[in-house]
């Protein structure tokens, strides 16, 4: 049976896949600014009427590199939203070691997305529901269950705010260190830094 009209074939999504796994670090050029279709054809090693048949135009590389890149997050939220509401330390320590874990595999592209959708109106909340909100709402989940196996006091703090409270610095931390060169100018032990960072959480939430 022949394919419905319209229908892609396995070779098409395979080598657009192929060609977003090349692409979606260097979106944006050394200069600063996006990078163009003949950048990012240079750097794929095709030519720039290929990027066009498989995304249109630079908009469509950019809304499916965030896709792309949410995809290849996926795996490390399955293994946030794994984590048991246990102990509130070991849960929500469990939470941030996947979110460094994956950090280290995807921060060019974490970073690239961000540099891209910075003061952007429609890529900046393409960003935040991609790459950053999934692991934001699964921090609120796993904070409400803990709060609801007594776990975790009940407090006036809402579940988001101390998703925020507990996430944020870490991902400064992460950018810190390897996005803006800070391991080679004042290095951090990111991971010892987020433990002392949850202690300090938790400890001001029972006191």
């Amino acid at each position: 049976m022949g394919r419905k009209p319209g229908s892609r074939n396995k070779s098409f999504e395979e080598t657009r896949a192929s060609l977003l796994d090349a692409i979606t670090s260097h979106l944006i050029s050394a200069s600063g600014d996006p990078a163009t279709l003949k950048e990012l054809s240079s750097i794929a090693g095709v030519s720039p009427p290929t990027i066009r048949h498989y995304f249109g135009d630079l908009e469509g590389v950019y809304k499916a590199a965030f896709e792309h890149a949410l995809e290849r997050g996926e795996p490390y939220i399955r293994e946030q939203e794994a984590a048991q509401a246990q102990s509130a330390h070991h849960a929500l320590w469990a939470f941030l070691e996947v979110m460094i874990q994956g950090w280290s595999m995807l921060g060019p592209v974490l970073a690239s997305m961000l540099r891209l959708g910075l003061r952007h109106p429609e890529r900046g909340p393409m960003f935040l529901e991609n790459m950053l909100e999934p692991s934001l709402q699964t921090c609120e989940r796993l904070i409400e269950e803990l709060v609801e196996a007594g776990e975790l006091v009940e407090t006036d703090i809402t579940a988001r705010a101390l998703a925020l409270t507990i996430v944020s610095p870490v991902l400064l931390a992460l950018l810190h260190q390897h996005e803006l060169g800070g391991e080679q100018c004042r290095a951090l032990d990111v991971s010892a830094f987020a433990s002392t960072h949850l202690d300090l959480v938790l400890k001001g939430l029972s006191t």
